[in-house]
């Protein structure tokens, strides 16, 4: 039980400005860090805007989805989860597919529902419709 009490305070403990650090914390982040420095995205802040963005650039929306989905160990799921299931309504079926694969990762129980309706929406491709069931199974 004491054990879990630290791994909660460590989550909670991520503060805005230490997005960054917290990502060199893993050897593969080099090259993302590169990438949202040069994009002035250096805040947890930034990232969920980014994340939520419509407008900004698909790839890097994608990109972002998936090191989210690698830093689940360090995040405090909580603040990650609802830029991520605005993420699933984006019309960028790369930017969709990380978002999914995040919730899953980071077992998101508030992400159940939203995942039954993009199984179910007969619009969504096949591969899509597929990432949310496994998500499901997953959760």
């Amino acid at each position: 039980m004491r054990l879990q009490t630290v791994v909660k305070v460590k989550k909670s403990a991520v503060k805005d400005d230490f997005l960054l650090q917290d990502l060199r914390r893993e050897a593969w982040a080099e090259e993302v860090i590169g990438t949202l420095h040069e994009e002035g995205v250096t805040t947890y802040k930034q990232l969920f805007e980014l994340i939520q963005n419509e407008q900004a650039n698909p790839e890097l929306r994608a990109d972002v989805g998936n090191e989210i989905r690698r830093l689940y160990k360090w995040i405090d799921k909580r603040r990650f989860v609802p830029p991520l299931l605005k993420a699933l309504r984006s019309s960028h079926e790369r930017v969709r597919e990380n978002a999914v694969r995040a919730l899953t990762n980071l077992d998101s129980k508030r992400a159940v529902q939203p995942l039954i309706e993009l199984a179910c929406d007969q619009t969504q491709s096949w591969y899509m419709r597929y990432l949310a069931i496994n998500g499901l199974h997953i959760i």
